[in-house]
């Protein structure tokens, strides 16, 4: 699943774009996915990984999951 596609292909998300704030902010996500964590206040952040989470295979996320786990201990 590519962000940046699924950003483009919903207009309010894609107006994120525009925003030289947020730039940064999906760089950093994107580069490195773990990054999500320290922006989950942000609300553009948060309509993202909603909209990605739609698109993504159930068994995907629980292999994401898992892959994590050890990285933030008490999430489910």
């Amino acid at each position: 699943m590519n962000i940046f596609n699924t950003i483009m292909s919903d207009p309010e998300l894609s107006g994120y774009l525009q925003d030289p704030t947020f730039i940064p902010i999906l760089s950093s996500i994107m580069s490195n996915p773990a990054e999500a964590i320290k922006h989950m206040g942000d609300p553009r952040v948060q309509k993202i990984l909603q909209a990605i989470q739609k698109k993504t295979n159930p068994a995907d996320i629980e292999k994401m999951k898992q892959k994590y786990a050890s990285k933030f201990p008490g999430a489910q």
